[in-house]
């Protein structure tokens, strides 16, 4: 049983099914490392950013990336620091993009067969909120808070808290640690 990551809602149930089955529960640097082949033609890469442990499972044959938390079928991936690194996730999804996949099997949300154009939305999507972000900071942000209220205007209020944890991830990236 080869896990993603190890964030509960990937890996809750695999220790008791392990248990149950016998199958040993298998993860990055516990049994599987990147370029291993976890079944024949399936090859583990290693993905860190929504988590330093995350893996992808490539199919060559088919052009199939099981893609786990590093890209969803619908909407975006939480980066959380300090686990979540924004530069490792843009690394991961730049890599992943190379391979050309033709279909992602996300984690969460539906399939996704237009691979590389999703993969590059994803990448054009961080860029220009990072670009956002140093305008904010330009402007003379100065807490999070302060980030957030300028770089995430078309993020509705509800979902601040979330945006709060996005921003801090681009702060991180740019070496810079703001208050709330």
């Amino acid at each position: 049983m080869a896990l993603t990551h190890r964030h509960p809602d990937h890996a809750s149930g695999a220790g008791r099914l392990s248990e149950l089955s016998g199958v040993p529960v298998l993860a990055y640097n516990d049994g599987l490392g990147d370029g291993d082949e976890v079944a024949p033609g399936l090859v583990c890469v290693h993905t860190p950013g929504h988590a330093p442990d995350h893996l992808c499972f490539w199919h060559p044959e088919s052009g199939t990336l099981l893609s786990g938390d590093l890209i969803a079928g619908s909407g975006s991936i939480m980066i959380a620091p300090p686990e979540g690194d924004l530069a490792d996730y843009m690394a991961s999804l730049e890599r992943v993009r190379e391979l050309s996949p033709a279909r992602i099997l996300p984690g969460h949300g539906p399939e996704v067969t237009e691979a590389v154009a999703k993969i590059e939305g994803y990448l054009a999507h961080r860029r220009e909120r990072e670009e956002l972000v140093i305008a904010a900071l330009e402007q003379g942000a100065s807490t999070v808070g302060e980030v957030v209220a300028l770089a995430y205007r078309d993020t509705p209020p509800e979902m601040h808290p979330y945006a709060a944890l996005a921003a801090r991830a681009h702060l991180a990236k740019l070496g810079r640690d703001l208050p709330a």
